[in-house]
């Protein structure tokens, strides 16, 4: 019994004619009526009702019992690939990245993430600023860097956005916020800081 029979006699249910399902399959229908009739025979059962010039007309109980094993074990087989595919994907080893020490209220989030999508890689997480996690990239000590500033502070790098973060200014109730939702950092800057 070969998987390919099922096949067979899966296009054949579905197309309702052995040329169409011949075609379907990118075989000759002779090679087609062959694999049908080896699994008809290692089965010991007919699986097909044949009419006139012993054309398709339908799959007799037994036929329809084995169609409906033919479907399941491609479905298994076509899952199995994926699984196995999936498994091929899955990335392994260690990762080891620098972070900016006030990312240390996200990380947690960020690293979940990766653990549960590639629960093989074991991260090293080190807080370094910029520049250490600049070298580092360069001398390949770190494999990634999290950071607030963009690719040009680290130069010629792929830089990924995580996510947007929005902040907010707190202000003392006065005229000059009156009736604004934003403000610019220009304006920001201009105002006197106070501890």
């Amino acid at each position: 019994m070969f998987l390919r029979q099922f096949e067979y006699l899966v296009a054949v249910v579905e197309e309702g004619h052995f040329g169409r399902a011949a075609q379907r399959c990118n075989v000759t229908q002779p090679s087609l009526s062959i694999g049908i009739k080896q699994l008809e025979a290692e089965l010991g059962v007919p699986i097909f009702r044949r009419g006139r010039g012993k054309r398709f007309a339908g799959l007799t109980a037994e036929g329809n019992n084995v169609a409906q094993w033919a479907r399941k074990i491609i479905a298994n087989r076509d899952f199995m690939r994926d699984e196995v595919a999936a498994m091929q994907m899955n990335l392994h080893g260690k990762l080891r990245v620098g972070a900016m020490p006030s990312m240390s209220p996200i990380l947690p989030l960020l690293l979940q993430r990766v653990r549960e999508e590639h629960p093989k890689i074991v991260m090293d997480v080190q807080f370094l600023g910029n520049e250490a996690m600049k070298t580092g990239l360069n001398n390949f000590s770190l494999d990634a860097a999290l950071t607030y500033y963009d690719q040009e502070v680290f130069g010629h790098r792929n830089a990924l956005k995580i996510y947007c973060e929005k902040l907010s200014l707190l202000v003392p109730d006065c005229e000059q916020f009156k009736g604004r939702s934003q403000i610019t950092w220009r304006e920001a800057s201009s105002f006197p800081l106070r501890c």
